[in-house]
């Protein structure tokens, strides 16, 4: 009687160590000169569609569930909520804005890529134009047909917030 109990409980114990033991490492893609080229040109084409106030161009690098991470404000996700987030910006000022490519790591399908910028805003109404600077980082992700779009997006300014008042 003894041992019908046992071979449940061996049973579940011999599950229990197979599901813990390690798996196989994933293979991963083996990172090249066109995947570094092709992150660069990503942000090549960031700064081009920017500065041009291209949306269309701004939202097509991104995924389809790409969130960004604007400073002082909540994120802006999914091509929709990307495309509202420029569309607001541009409907008020132009932006030209220059990257700087620090460090860019790839594993596998994702990659990091981080710099800083400078960043020109000049409102389409009264104002004078606004200067900034900071840094950025992109989580990249490699899509099906290879190609490299930025799936989380964050950047902050180096400035210090204006006191209050002015």
């Amino acid at each position: 009687m003894r041992c019908h109990l046992y071979l449940p409980c061996l049973v579940l114990l011999t599950l229990s160590l197979c599901a813990c033991a390690p798996s196989e490492p994933a293979v991963q893609q083996p990172t090249t000169e066109a995947d570094n080229a092709a992150i660069e040109q990503v942000g090549a084409d960031f700064v081009r569609a920017n500065n041009a106030a291209d949306i269309d161009g701004l939202v097509g690098l991104f995924t389809a569930d790409a969130v960004r991470m604007p400073p002082n404000e909540p994120s802006a996700g999914g091509a929709a909520g990307i495309r509202g987030w420029f569309g607001a910006r541009f409907e008020q000022a132009t932006a030209e804005v220059s990257v700087f490519v620090g460090e860019t790591e790839i594993a596998g399908d994702w990659a990091y890529s981080r710099g800083t910028y400078t960043l020109t805003v000049t409102p389409k109404e009264e104002g004078e134009p606004m200067e900034d600077n900071g840094k950025w980082l992109n989580i990249m992700q490699r899509q099906a047909d290879g190609a490299w779009k930025i799936h989380r997006n964050i950047w902050n300014s180096n400035n210090p917030l204006p006191e209050a008042g002015e």
